[in-house]
């Protein structure tokens, strides 16, 4: 069964989400220890301000509410991403959007902790979540 399948929400957990590796990365399921790190990386308002879902300030609270709502609605993938010393830069996932009550179409979304700009990391980790798609 691929990601783009109807999934029912109650059997798509972390567990289901598979370590995914690039040449310089590694995209892997979020885990609440990640909180901390995620939210220093993420309250940046440049990030804020390029995405969609990301609120300014973000604070560890917001980190660990994301963390555990990832992977639990049917049709999404969220990844956090790493470099290959496990070192977390950013965030990536796919997800079935419903579009006027049309089909079910994918949205891909990203953020990079700003340290991490313009170094291909984005490309590279969506890339590996388009193939898993």
């Amino acid at each position: 069964m691929t990601l783009l399948e109807e999934i029912p929400s109650e059997t798509f957990h972390e567990a289901s989400i598979p370590v995914l590796e690039t040449k310089r990365l590694a995209l892997r399921a979020p885990r609440l220890e990640d909180a901390k790190t995620v939210a220093a990386l993420a309250n940046d308002r440049r990030i804020a301000e390029n995405t969609a879902r990301i609120p300014h300030p973000y604070k560890t609270a917001d980190a660990e509410g994301f963390i555990t709502g990832a992977n639990k609605a049917g049709g999404e993938a969220v990844f956090l991403i790493t470099l290959r010393d496990e070192t977390v830069v950013g965030a990536c996932g796919v997800v079935l959007q419903k579009l006027m009550g049309q089909e079910r179409t994918p949205e891909l979304g990203y953020w990079l902790g700003v340290p991490y700009w313009g170094k291909g990391y984005a490309t590279e980790a969506l890339h590996a979540v388009i193939d898993y798609a």
